[in-house]
């Protein structure tokens, strides 16, 4: 379904984010990013040719696939097409975040709007993508990619061309970006209040039959407490106003102001970001950027593997001791092994095959790294392999480190819609914090309390650099085990109470590097015998 989804948004969901951006790059331009996105980019873009696929990775060639050797000649070009052709991707990074955000939505979602929203429950874009599909996207994006958001708007269009009826049939929208789709924005230091943001986003341009995807930007400006709406694009237009210091390949092709019913201006930028740890405009990493790095070089070895049986695996005959004469005579070159051909040599004459020996290097290198998908909570292709020889604290760990960062995504994605939604309603005078709205997800993963093995898996899970703090506390929060609901608030407090350290030791990695055999479920209280000679459990303690 995901696949589906790219459509509406007008981009190819395995194009780089150096397609995406800008040829100029300063202040003083629409195309203008924000050093954090370009400090991320790459991890962006690795994330997003695994996520489009083997087609995908294969497409950027060396990039992720280094040649075997020098190809500067015809040949070894020739040789590297191949070596690429053989390599095989497991697609895991895809495969993980399908099945994982499906155990959010295996149930549908509720969600409640007021009576004058229903109508976008099944066009929530203005495109025919109904209110649970962009639920789902904006999930997928977000556990993929760390980051994403959602912007409200409305049909802008000339009152005297519409008639009453007309009007009646048109409803706002709310459009996902993906992450790499916002490259700029600026938040007030003072007041916290989103002041600037930029997105990238594609539209169709018509050439007689033919259809090309051309790039503009929309930009939201928050001045002199009222918001106004740009829409920059590469036109050659006589009519285009261009800005100041602007690159002449963009030019102002619309600008308006966003206004509420009665013509009052907006005081606040209709857009919600979310994130994989928080919904604030902090660049969060990738939560599926590790499983992406392991399964490329995978990929790697996996041109290896194929280069080394097509080239040594295949046995090659020989001859010792019989001229070239000799040779011809016998037809050699003719014979086929296993034709039952008898064939006369002299006395220090021979014939024979040459093969390599078998070498398990890299089939060891490949099935390391298996195991190493699996602990970081990938979707492994092998589920017997992933159950066995697994104590109860090994299979928590391995499913906390995919269940940590979707708790705290949906939760994010969910508020960030809820958002959006209410910015939708205040386009018809509806209240934003009505409590018509109701945006939930039904999943058993986001009620599950956990244990406390559960929290110590956790807490490992933050020392080992596989989850962040804010997703340590989730958890607490969740369990109920916590008061304080700031993460930083927790933090500093525990650092002045000196009640403990999320950075101490704990026996959890020694457990599992020597994994003890204990049977979880059976009663383990000891039995006495009465006085009659008959046996019961003694209770605990």
């Amino acid at each position: 379904m995901l696949g589906r989804f790219s459509s509406f948004l007008g981009f190819n969901s395995s194009q780089p984010l150096s397609s995406l951006t800008s040829v100029a790059d300063t202040d003083k331009t629409v195309t203008a990013i924000r050093p954090e996105i370009r400090d991320i980019s790459s991890k962006y873009e690795k994330v997003r040719d695994c996520l489009g696929g083997e087609e995908a990775v294969k497409a950027q060639g060396t990039k992720y696939l280094p040649p075997p050797s020098d190809i500067d000649d015809i040949i070894e070009k020739q040789r590297y097409d191949i070596y690429k052709q053989r390599a095989t991707f497991l697609g895991v990074t895809a495969l993980t975040q399908r099945t994982v955000v499906g155990k959010l939505v295996v149930k549908q979602p509720t969600i409640e709007l007021p009576a004058q929203l229903e109508a976008i429950k099944q066009n929530i874009n203005g495109e025919g993508l109904e209110v649970g599909q962009l639920l789902e996207l904006a999930l997928a994006e977000t556990f993929a990619m760390g980051r994403g958001g959602f912007a409200a708007d409305f049909s802008r269009v000339a009152s005297n061309e519409l008639s009453m009826a007309d009007v009646r049939e048109f409803s706002p929208t709310v459009t996902f970006y993906r992450a790499e789709d916002i490259p700029n924005w600026r938040v007030d230091k003072v007041s916290q209040k989103l002041t600037m943001v930029v997105v990238v986003e594609r539209y169709e341009k018509y050439d007689e039959f033919a259809v090309t995807l051309e790039k503009q930007y929309r930009v939201w400006m928050l001045e002199n407490g009222t918001v106004k709406v740009q829409v920059w694009r590469d036109s050659e237009s006589d009519n285009n106003r261009s800005y100041q210091g602007q690159s002449k390949n963009y030019q102002l092709v619309e600008e308006y102001p966003l206004l509420l019913p009665g013509g009052a201006p907006w005081t606040e930028i209709s857009f919600a970001i979310t994130g994989s740890s928080n919904n604030d405009w902090h660049v969060d990493d990738p939560p599926l950027y590790g499983i992406a790095n392991i399964e490329l070089s995978k990929f790697r070895n996996s041109a290896d593997r194929e280069e080394a049986v097509f080239r040594l695996g295949q046995p090659t005959p020989y001859t010792k001791g019989v001229f070239k004469e000799d040779a011809d005579e016998l037809q050699l070159k003719t014979i086929r092994f296993g034709s039952g051909r008898f064939l006369q040599l002299d006395d220090n004459a021979d014939i024979g095959l040459l093969q390599a020996n078998p070498n398990t290097m890299i089939d060891k290198l490949e099935d390391d790294k298996l195991k190493i998908l699996r602990a970081m909570g990938a979707v492994n292709l092998s589920q017997d392999s992933a159950n066995t020889d697994q104590t109860a604290t090994g299979a928590i760990y391995q499913a906390l480190q995919a269940h940590a960062p979707l708790v705290t995504t949906g939760r994010n994605v969910v508020a960030a819609l809820r958002k959006s939604l209410g910015f939708a309603g205040m386009f018809l005078g509806i209240d934003p914090d009505s409590d018509e709205y109701e945006v939930k997800l039904n999943s058993d993963i986001l009620d599950r309390p956990l244990g406390v093995l559960d929290m110590q898996v956790a807490s490992q899970l933050y020392k080992d650099g596989i989850i962040t703090w804010d997703e340590v506390r989730e958890q607490a929060r969740i369990h109920d085990i916590s008061l304080h609901d700031d993460p930083e608030e927790a933090r500093e407090l525990i650092e002045q109470e000196g009640l403990g350290s999320m950075d101490a030791p704990s026996s959890f990695a020694e457990e599992q590097a020597q994994p003890q055999e204990e049977d979880f479920t059976t009663n383990n209280q000891a039995e006495v015998e009465d006085d009659n000679g008959s046996r019961e459990e003694a209770p605990n303690g």
